[in-house]
């Protein structure tokens, strides 16, 4: 398993099991838009197993309900998905 941090918008390792817990502390949210009882929450993770780190997750809760979920390799992936994920909420509450 694999640590990151974040500086400003760029992904960083970190070895430092102390100084990755304390960033965990911190505010992770990019994004979050509540949109009737639905919200789109895009926060940076931080750690991942895979080659390629996804380290960024969109997700969609309605409720207590999780309706969706993506993940991103990078910030601004990250920021698109977030505002297509509310983009199809808007839309689907038009219906």
């Amino acid at each position: 398993m694999k640590r990151y941090v974040l500086k400003g918008k760029k992904v960083k390792p970190c070895q430092n099991l102390s100084q990755w817990l304390e960033f965990l502390g911190s505010e992770r949210h990019l994004q979050k838009t509540k949109i009737g009882n639905t919200l789109i929450s895009t926060v940076f993770v931080g750690i991942s197993q895979e080659e390629t780190p996804l380290l960024f997750e969109t997700t969609v809760f309605d409720g207590n309900l999780t309706l969706q979920s993506q993940k991103w390799e990078t910030w601004d992936e990250a920021i698109t998905g977030h505002q297509r994920a509310v983009q199809e909420i808007r839309m689907s509450s038009l219906d």
